[in-house]
């Protein structure tokens, strides 16, 4: 199922489809569309990593076992994600 945010989020590459996915991309995360599968090289879809709070959460510890994985890039990104969906003041 695709998770609703207030607002839906444009790709950061190509600036024109909607996002689904966080994608590691030439060293950098961005969420993305389709234009990006021939030159990601890792990807999360949303409707995998927001299926339950559980997943979300299995998903960021899986992330940190990966060598490559800069936290801080991916929670810069995430910070650009909130801006992108208008997730500000979501938490109850």
């Amino acid at each position: 199922m695709k998770p609703k945010f207030r607002k839906a989020p444009l790709c950061e590459l190509c600036q024109d489809g909607e996002a689904y996915s966080f994608s590691y991309v030439n060293g950098k995360w961005v969420f993305a569309c389709a234009c990006s599968s021939e030159t990601e090289q890792y990807y999360i879809q949303f409707d995998r990593f927001f299926k339950s709070p559980g997943t979300t959460v299995d998903w960021m510890a899986h992330m940190r076992e990966k060598v490559w994985f800069d936290p801080n890039d991916f929670f810069d990104m995430m910070d650009r994600f909130r801006a992108a969906t208008n997730s500000f003041n979501s938490i109850p």
